[in-house]
């Protein structure tokens, strides 16, 4: 969803009537504050070339005169008092004074040179997190479900400013807590299956494969037929050269199944030769059974949308000491409920 385009153009979008008003008039503000910086970028990047013209006289100017001083040229003449005499003389010296303007004029104009640049380029670094950060919530708006519910989120009390602390401080501190807590996430993902969990899966994988593997006899009872064996399917590619002639083929063959057969052989045997070895690599200190796991990441997903919900509302006080980040929950930026945005790494 082209965000940009459908406010600019005062279209409607089914997603965007879903929305909270409050929320739509915050892309609205994104929306202005990227159109702001992209327009003060162009007006910034007009006055810089205007002073790089500046800057570049200046240094011819500079140059000019030095070659002037070393060739001694460059002389100031300083007229002396009348003379009782009625006649009159000059000081000739070099001038010095003159050249050393012109350096100054060179330095002034370098230091305004650095001082758009800066300004420049923040404001285009402002302008592209803006971009990223509205088609992000584009895209997450496009993904919501039909029947999505999306509600109005409001705060169960008012979010002040940790005492001593700027808003801006406060945003860095959350970031660092944003930064823990999704480490700890990764750790909750990462976790193994218990041993016990782990053995109880492969007793049903390797009963499954079993019973796959019992060969049908019933054709050797009711008429002597030969014993069918499980069959697995095998695939490959051949190539048959001649002479003055190659062809080539791709083969699709039935052939007996040696894991199923040996399973059913040896059920037991396999159960408990996988339990020995889950028991050698298991780490039941870390493990986590597939609720437990879920339980956690809910636990720490409510945690970490808490925090970024705090972090929104101190980037708003700072105004435009800090920026919103490209990856902030749509939910927290919108204080709105809804489902929770696709990983997009």
């Amino acid at each position: 969803m082209d965000l940009q385009h459908i406010r600019r153009t005062a279209r409607r979008h089914p997603v965007l009537d879903r929305l909270p008003a409050r929320a739509v008039a915050i892309i609205d503000k994104l929306i202005a504050d990227r159109e702001t910086a992209a327009a003060t970028t162009r007006g910034l990047l007009d006055q810089r070339q205007e002073l790089r013209d500046r800057a570049s006289d200046a240094r011819r100017i500079v140059s000019e005169y030095e070659k002037l001083q070393r060739a001694g040229g460059m002389i100031r003449e300083t007229p002396l008092p009348t003379s009782a005499s009625g006649g009159r003389g000059f000081v000739r010296a070099p001038d010095e004074a003159r050249l050393e303007q012109a350096r100054k004029d060179l330095t002034r104009a370098e230091s305004e040179l650095r001082r758009l640049d800066e300004m420049a380029d923040s404001h285009a670094g402002r302008r592209a997190a803006l971009d990223t950060l509205l088609q992000r919530l584009g895209r997450w708006l496009d993904s919501l479900p039909a029947g999505a519910a999306i509600g109005e989120w409001k705060p169960r009390g008012a979010i002040t400013l940790p005492k001593g602390k700027t808003a801006a401080e406060a945003v860095d501190t959350l970031r660092g807590e944003l930064a823990a807590l999704r480490a700890t996430r990764a750790e909750i993902e990462a976790s193994p299956l218990p041993a016990a969990h782990c053995k109880a899966l492969a007793q049903s994988q390797i009963a499954a494969l079993a019973a796959a593997g019992a060969p049908d006899v019933f054709g050797l009872i009711e008429a002597g037929a030969p014993v069918r064996w499980p069959q697995i399917g095998m695939a490959g590619t051949a190539r048959v050269v001649g002479e003055g002639t190659a062809a080539g083929g791709y083969a699709d063959v039935q052939g007996t199944d040696p894991v199923a057969t040996m399973a059913w052989l040896f059920q037991q045997q396999i159960v408990e030769a996988i339990e020995r070895q889950t028991d050698e690599c298991a780490d039941d200190s870390n493990a986590l059974t597939p609720k437990e796991r879920q339980g956690k990441l809910a636990a720490i997903d409510a945690e970490i949308l808490s925090v970024e919900r705090s972090e929104i509302a101190f980037v708003e006080m700072a105004a435009d000491a800090v920026m919103h980040r490209a990856d902030v929950d749509p939910r927290a930026l919108l204080q709105i409920h809804g489902p929770a945005p696709r990983s997009e790494t």
